[in-house]
């Protein structure tokens, strides 16, 4: 589901910064765009194929050990855009589950804490500077649990959280 997630975003007006990986720059917190191939599995390829006609999908591979996979192509603007590096402002752990009403939840900070560790590939290497990067990261955002169980409600769940954060902001 986050794969699926992040093309159907970008081709909603949302900036690519990647499906896969984040890169955080450890003096400012700001994400490093990795706007690459998103790779598409089994149902996902049709859903984007018919949620956003303009993205461009390669022929698909059947039968590897994860099912039928397909890349799209990430949209231009994400590649022109590959040196803004970002500030976040969610931490999101995606869950797609067949059915389910797009739904956010807020995540304890510790909580947040400690599956941003747990999921860092470099955050016991890093020691104390990966313990602070991720204690920023915790303390600069709001993270959240999200459900969905179809892409244009939890586009529409995001964009609803986008406006929150502005209206919040002003």
């Amino acid at each position: 589901g986050k794969s699926t997630l992040c093309a159907g975003l970008c081709w909603r007006g949302w900036r690519l910064l990647t499906d896969e990986l984040c890169l955080i720059r450890r003096n400012d917190i700001r994400i490093v765009p990795i706007p690459r191939p998103v790779g598409l599995k089994d149902a996902s390829i049709d859903i984007i194929r018919s949620f956003a006609a303009e993205a461009w999908i390669s022929r698909e591979w059947p039968d590897t050990t994860k099912g039928t996979l397909a890349h799209m192509r990430p949209p231009t603007d994400a590649v022109a855009r590959a040196d803004e590096h970002a500030v976040p402002a969610w931490v999101v752990f995606v869950k797609y589950l067949a059915g389910s009403p797009a739904r956010l939840e807020p995540v304890p900070r510790s909580r947040a804490f400690l599956r941003l560790a747990g999921n860092s590939v470099n955050y016991s290497l890093l020691g104390i500077d990966g313990f602070e990067t991720v204690a920023r990261v915790v303390d600069a955002t709001s993270s959240h649990d999200f459900t969905y169980g179809d892409l244009n409600d939890a586009v529409d769940a995001l964009n609803a959280l986008s406006q929150q954060s502005e209206i919040a902001r002003a």
